[in-house]
């Protein structure tokens, strides 16, 4: 057993399962043509977290992924100012339940700020599709905004939520950051490769519940 723990803590804290186990949930994603984005009838963008505590601003309470998924958003609308931009994403940990205002607070810093619509009564993937039904039909074009590794679990639950026309948007790639180059130090474990691991099996463990809840 303890050989076990020390083996699963080792190739969870290297980078070579994490990239693994990444770039096959991320490499399938590309950036959209510019024909697909001007199609696109809004922007979505699915917070990524945020931290809870009064003094706080709004970009402290971002994590890092979640940084980087708002400020491919805001790239976005900033290229196509008329489409609207929904965040879309809430903190049940948090006492005020708010996330995705954060987001928006942090947006308009960035110089966006018409046509955000922020919807912070969902928890997690699945509620965050649902509620997007009352404002969109199943065949509305919709670019999806989020983690390359979040995108296939997110596609699978718009797809049995009955929408058929989602265009994936990867704001960033993990696997990258974690790409071995078997250079000495890539063989000693690092808190960095533990959290990536973190991501890539909650992906999987989230895949694997709603194919079974789906079922």
């Amino acid at each position: 057993m303890l050989f076990l723990v020390i083996f699963t803590y080792y190739f969870s804290a290297t980078p070579f399962l994490p990239y693994f186990m990444l770039k096959h949930l991320e490499e399938p994603f590309s950036t959209p043509s510019k024909a697909k984005l001007s199609e696109a009838r809004a922007f979505l963008l699915f917070t990524g977290g945020s931290y809870d505590a009064p003094q706080m601003s709004p970009e402290e309470r971002l994590p890092r992924d979640a940084l980087l998924r708002l400020l491919k958003a805001v790239e976005l609308k900033k290229k196509y100012p008329q489409k609207p931009l929904f965040i879309i994403g809430g903190n049940f940990k948090a006492n005020n339940h708010k996330e995705a205002s954060y987001y928006k607070e942090v947006a308009e810093k960035l110089g966006v700020k018409d046509k955000i619509v922020i919807v912070e009564n969902v928890y997690d993937t699945v509620s965050s599709v649902k509620a997007l039904k009352k404002s969109f039909s199943p065949d509305t074009s919709l670019v999806l905004i989020s983690s390359a590794y979040h995108l296939k679990r997110s596609l699978y639950l718009f797809k049995k939520e009955g929408f058929s026309n989602i265009i994936p948007y990867p704001a960033h790639y993990n696997y990258k950051v974690c790409t071995p180059h078997f250079r000495i130090w890539d063989f000693f474990p690092e808190p960095l490769y533990l959290e990536m691991t973190n991501k890539a099996v909650h992906e999987y463990l989230g895949l694997l519940y709603y194919k079974l809840k789906y079922r």
